[in-house]
């Protein structure tokens, strides 16, 4: 049955576009405040507050928002017509998408799915059908979390490439990627906020911390973290392959290559030995038909230097005595 949108609901959209902006502003002064060399102003701890203040009202708006998928999927498709594509507020839009996507359980997602597709199926199926349900369902959220993991390294990476850099132009590009970061990702953002905006050095891996608890074994772990991080690499590799060397003479696509090589290190902390090997022959394969010396050369110094990053993600668990 279709959801109808109540009066309630419109203004509680309508509060939470205009809350989510707020964020998105004071996001973006903080990244000018920071690249300006202002860091340490009241102005900038001013914006923090705000910042908190903003991120604050969220929970009670999506817990008014909360409801069925047949709700949720309404609210969506009202906020999606909303906004036009291309605009400079699509950020606004997918932070907002994402954040009501997570008040959906894939628990509630599959079971929906199964109850269209099993029609009058016997008992001993549908348990089948049940048990199934509830693996897949704590598939996704390990695989979400090794997502969280990823990018949080990836942070850590950007932190080091920024005390690295002595370019002002790809400094302040990765200044500034730091609050796209925070906006699009609410575990980078609270983070960064207790952080004061300093990026941490090494990074807790949630993962294993919460699949100890589900009684994951190790290996189960880092086979998911292999099947998630591995197409990223790849991904990561074939876009950095298109950027020309005559193209990283623009200091904005030497920045976006410097960025991308960040996500590529990241990727390579999730896979074994075997696993690097493997996306390094990959690479090479691709080269063949690329003829981008300056980042064929970035991204084997990537390859050739990953170990360096292992001090980076650290296990507060018992697996650290399996590695």
């Amino acid at each position: 049955m279709d959801y109808q949108l109540t009066k309630e609901d419109y203004e509680d959209i309508r509060v939470l576009i205009v809350v989510t902006n707020s964020i998105l502003d004071s996001t973006r002064l903080l990244a000018q405040l920071e690249i300006e060399g202002k860091k340490e102003t009241g102005e900038f701890q001013k914006t923090v507050e705000e910042l908190k203040s903003s991120i604050g009202m969220e929970p009670v708006i999506y817990g008014r928002l909360k409801g069925s998928i047949e709700k949720i999927g309404a609210i969506m498709d009202y906020i999606q017509s909303s906004f036009v594509e291309g605009q400079e507020n699509h950020h606004v839009y997918t932070r907002i998408v994402g954040k009501l996507s997570t008040i959906i359980s894939v628990e509630e997602e599959m079971r929906i799915k199964f109850e269209c597709e099993r029609g009058d199926l016997e008992s001993p199926i549908l348990d089948f059908f049940e048990d199934s349900l509830m693996k897949y369902a704590e598939q996704e959220r390990i695989k979400a979390s090794v997502l969280s993991d990823y990018y949080a390294c990836s942070l850590s990476i950007l932190g080091k490439q920024m005390n690295a850099s002595v370019n002002r132009d790809i400094r302040s590009y990765l200044i500034d990627a730091k609050y796209r970061y925070s906006f699009t990702d609410s575990e980078l953002e609270q983070v960064l906020i207790r952080e004061n905006f300093e990026i941490p050095s090494h990074v807790y891996l949630q993962t294993f911390c919460m699949s100890q608890l589900q009684q994951h074994s190790y290996l189960e772990i880092r086979s998911m973290m292999k099947r998630v991080s591995f197409p990223l690499v790849q991904k990561y590799t074939k876009m950095l392959l298109s950027y020309s060397d005559d193209m990283l003479r623009d200091p904005q696509k030497k920045s976006e290559a410097v960025v991308l090589i960040g996500l590529l290190r990241a990727g390579l902390l999730f896979l074994d030995d075997s696993g690097v090997a493997l996306a390094n022959e990959r690479f090479h394969d691709l080269l063949e038909d690329s003829d981008c010396v300056k980042v064929a050369e970035m991204i084997s110094k990537a390859y050739r230097q990953y170990k360096r990053d292992k001090d980076i993600p650290l296990m507060l668990s018992f697996y650290q005595k399996q590695k």
